[in-house]
């Protein structure tokens, strides 16, 4: 599932409106839908920084095949009885990084994790189960706002040939409020067809008033389908992983990707503490 939390900043907290005026909404979030991805904008004039493959490859300069060979690491993520999200090779062409929350259902009942398996979005398909002999996965953290907490890694039961994994960080990651970041995710329910989408956005925030389980905040757009989503920066010759995107605010709403007025943020658990000591230690057993 893709957390989805009420959480107030000591900010103004202003409501959406109700009545016609929720109806003028309504009618700009179809017209919205029915427009390019390229040129949606939420309702704030934010634009949406997600793109499709095609859209990023030409963008950069890029052929299709070249976006989909550096990001061909990024993949869904689905447990039985939860819904599905996105993880991603790192290290090693068997280990993946993702959230922990998609091994539980809304009432924190835990999933039958040896059926849960990683899915290649780019390139090939490829589908392999995991190895739940290994897996790291934290407690079910549904409705505690809590981010940094919110990740899981694990081994597949074979490594995948074709990928070219993302990088480890070689110290735990600490970001500043401005630093941008690439965000990948397999799939999302508010992106024309679920496509894979691939976003350039930026860290907003820093410590979170009251909120010290949440060490940042950024404007990526996302919906169902994200959570897990690798946020990466450039490392030549590929991509390393920064952080894992873990959830929206309630009141973040398609179309809408960052108002923090209206406490809409997207919250990420970085590779630090003991994601980081977690991670390196698998990476390193073999």
């Amino acid at each position: 599932m893709y957390r989805s939390l009420l959480i107030v900043a000591s900010v103004s907290l202003l409501h959406f409106p109700s009545g016609a005026c929720a109806d003028v909404f309504a009618s700009k979030a179809r017209a919205y839908s029915d427009q390019s991805i390229s040129h949606i904008v939420n309702y704030f004039g934010h634009p949406d920084p997600r793109r499709t493959i095609k859209q990023y490859a030409l963008e950069k300069g890029l052929t299709r095949t070249q976006v989909e060979r550096q990001f061909s690491a990024t993949g869904k993520f689905t447990c039985p009885g939860a819904e599905s999200g996105t993880a991603q090779i790192v290290g090693r062409r068997d280990l993946i990084v993702t959230v922990g929350h998609l091994f539980y259902d809304q009432d924190c009942r835990p999933s039958d994790w040896r059926q849960c398996y990683f899915e290649t979005v780019f390139q090939k398909r490829v589908r392999v189960k995991i190895k739940t002999s290994t897996a790291r996965i934290p407690r079910c953290l549904s409705n505690d706002p809590n981010s940094e907490d919110d990740w899981a890694i694990l081994e597949l039961q074979r490594p995948i040939p074709f990928i070219t994994p993302y990088f480890i960080p070689p110290e735990p990651v600490t970001f500043t409020a401005g630093d941008r970041i690439t965000e990948v995710s397999a799939q999302s329910d508010n992106f024309p067809h679920k496509a894979p989408n691939i976003g350039e956005c930026s860290i907003r925030y820093v410590a979170l008033p009251n909120y010290p389980k949440i060490p940042y905040v950024t404007d990526c757009s996302n919906g169902n389908g994200s959570s897990g989503s690798g946020q990466l920066v450039r490392r030549e010759p590929g991509w390393e992983l920064k952080a894992v995107d873990v959830f929206d605010n309630t009141f973040c709403h398609d179309g809408v990707d960052y108002d923090l007025r209206k406490s809409c943020f997207t919250a990420s658990a970085p590779v630090s503490g003991a994601f980081f000591d977690a991670l390196t230690e698998m990476a390193n057993q073999r």
